[in-house]
């Protein structure tokens, strides 16, 4: 979990296809001498997790299905390491998060995370940087109910510092929500949080960093961060943007209600489907992007999830102790804030915040089958079982390594084509690359792109036109409905010769992709030869 935080939490590729070798490999050993959880929450996540990578299947982009499969893979390694641990350890590694996520917030002011005036942390992105310290500041409050230590109230402070600087709207309202229902219940059950009871020692300690932190950087560092807290409206132009997104997206979920269109689809699609000019990468709705690329079927299993969560939490809650009262309540509440924010932000995008959400909806259960006296012999208990699942976990891992390495190589192409402009030493790893890959469309397209690039500087060689129309072919056979391939395609072919064919085929794809700048742009040109 701490690599995940220090590696932008695994949203690029190369670090989560290699770093979920780790995961795998850990869950392999934890299993060959513990056993398989028993919750059918953990079922839930497996049957979610299988049904992604089924689309792969059917996806209308298996490369982009399977990186949304592997995403989401990570969270059953995740969530049978959980489930090994007793809630001591549980607690002493959310201490670990905590104090790792306040720690960061002062490196990150010093080597100056900031963009546009806005914190954004290991994440890169403030909304998510802000979420996972919310979520932190959550698990700080209810530790601190139970534990009372004076410095407890420092690290609640540098958090909401944190949550401050990031500037995010909706981490801040969630924030104003959550937290005072938090003190509430944590009040009612005589646990004495924060102030209450407190000695004005105890207040100073909270207050005085807070201040005094907030003053020195409000003066030190742009106000960006805060002049978007007094301008929060409905009608925010980011906002009003992502209704446009949400609109498009229900277009396309019209089309496949009950399947989808694999994992990643939301990337292809949106170009068929908008009614506006936009280019997003991520659909910013956590329950949009996965009804588009797993269907009906596997919102149900998200809701599934979400019911499994409370009704565990409910239950233990009415027989348990006030401090382990105090634990579920906070499990329970940082769970409900990832899961609000990644309602209007792409949050379960980064593999990190999506496995953290699924390991509080399963340490919502205080007892656990490795804890309880009960020795009964279970199916998750046998070994042949156990050593099944170890079987697919190093098949997975063996997987991730080829898929990541695949990845690293084409980073590579794009890095010293763009440095030295070396477009053999390019086509090479470009080359390798999709000899690693399983559903190489992004290493077919490059090469297509980078043989009409050297065609076109030296036109004496035909053979590197016939290479970039051969390789836009293969690209075009495992992602048919891309729009950038069917252009560069068209461009192949005017480029070829069959121009009259060319223009035509521009023209029916200027109406089909009526936003897309570079389609439009090169129509007119065309035409006005």
């Amino acid at each position: 979990m701490v690599i995940a935080f220090l590696q932008h939490g695994l949203l690029f590729k190369p670090e989560y296809w290699l770093i979920g070798v780790l995961l795998y490999l850990g869950a392999s050993a934890a299993l060959i001498m513990g056993r398989l959880p028993s919750h059918p929450y953990f079922y839930v996540a497996v049957c979610l997790v299988g049904w992604y990578v089924l689309s792969t299947f059917y996806a209308i982009n298996p490369q982009n299905a399977i990186s949304a499969s592997g995403k989401l893979a990570l969270a059953i390694p995740f969530l049978i390491l959980g489930a090994q641990l007793t809630h001591s350890y549980r607690v002493l590694l959310m201490r670990l998060l905590i104090y790792v996520s306040a720690g960061w917030v002062l490196i990150g002011g010093l080597l100056k995370q900031f963009r546009e005036g806005r914190f954004e942390g290991t994440l890169e992105y403030a909304n998510s940087w802000g979420a996972l310290l919310l979520t932190a500041l959550i698990m700080q409050i209810s530790l601190t109910a139970i534990s009372k230590n004076k410095m407890d109230y420092w690290i609640s402070a540098i958090l909401l510092i944190g949550i401050l600087l990031t500037g995010s709207r909706t981490v801040f309202l969630i924030a104003l929500i959550l937290i005072p229902i938090q003190l509430f219940i944590l009040k009612k059950n005589s646990l004495q949080p924060w102030l209450h009871k407190m000695q004005l020692r105890s207040l100073y300690l909270f207050a005085i960093p807070l201040i005094t932190l907030i003053c020195a950087l409000a003066i030190s560092r742009n106000l960006t961060w805060l002049n978007r807290f007094t301008s929060i409206s409905p009608h925010a132009s980011e906002w009003e943007a992502r209704l446009g997104y949400y609109r498009d997206a229900w277009r396309i979920i019209t089309g496949s209600p009950f399947v989808g269109y694999g994992g990643g689809s939301w990337n292809i699609l949106q170009y068929q489907f908008q009614t506006a000019a936009y280019s997003v990468r991520y659909l910013h709705n956590f329950w949009l992007e996965t009804w588009i690329d797993v269907g009906l079927i596997g919102v149900l299993m998200i809701v599934l999830l979400i019911f499994l969560t409370f009704r565990q939490a409910i239950t233990q809650y009415k027989f348990v102790t006030s401090s382990d009262k105090a634990w579920i309540l906070g499990c329970l509440l940082a769970s409900c804030g990832l899961l609000i924010h990644s309602t209007v932000d792409f949050t379960f995008s980064y593999p990190l915040l999506f496995c953290l959400w699924v390991l509080l909806g399963q340490w919502t259960a205080i007892s656990q089958p490795l804890e309880t006296t009960d020795r009964t012999p279970r199916l998750t208990s046998h070994l042949s079982v156990r050593l099944s699942v170890v079987l697919i976990f190093i098949t997975a891992s063996f997987v991730s390594i080829r898929l990541g390495i695949a990845e690293s190589l084409l980073i590579k192409a794009d890095q010293r084509y763009a440095a030295q402009k070396n477009s053999k030493e390019a086509i090479l790893l470009l080359e390798q690359s999709s000899n690693y890959a399983l559903f190489p469309a992004d290493q077919h397209d490059k090469l297509a792109s980078l043989y009409l690039i050297r065609y076109l500087a030296n036109k004496s060689s035909t053979t590197d036109i016939k290479r970039a129309e051969m390789e836009a072919n293969q690209a075009l056979a495992i992602n048919p409905k891309d729009p950038h391939l069917l252009f560069l395609q068209t461009q192949i072919d005017y480029v070829i010769g069959n121009k009259v064919n060319a223009v035509e085929r521009l023209r029916i794809l200027q109406q089909q992709f009526p936003f897309r700048a570079d389609i439009r742009d090169e129509y007119a040109k065309w035409t006005v030869r």
